[in-house]
């Protein structure tokens, strides 16, 4: 199975409240805007990728993450480890 869809589940199902979508090879989670930090979020985001990579075999290409809030944007890109 393509690595990139192995970490889109694994997120879909970490972060169900969220919008996630796959556009132009970008994971891309669309949070709503809400009393949390955008910082925070992005934290949680970026700790869950980590309990991700550490379950899942080692990523044979790069992957990129972009959390998106209102005009905030934050991308998160993993790289190729095989």
């Amino acid at each position: 199975m393509n690595i990139t869809y192995q970490y889109y589940n694994e997120i879909v199902l970490g972060f169900g409240d969220y919008e996630v979508d796959y556009r132009e090879g970008v994971i891309i989670i669309e949070v709503p805007e809400s009393n949390k930090s955008f910082e925070v979020i992005c934290s949680k985001v970026n700790e869950h990728l980590i309990r991700i990579s550490q379950t899942l075999e080692p990523r044979d290409q790069s992957i990129t993450v972009r959390v998106v809030s209102g005009e905030d944007t934050f991308e998160i890109n993993l790289d190729k480890e095989a």
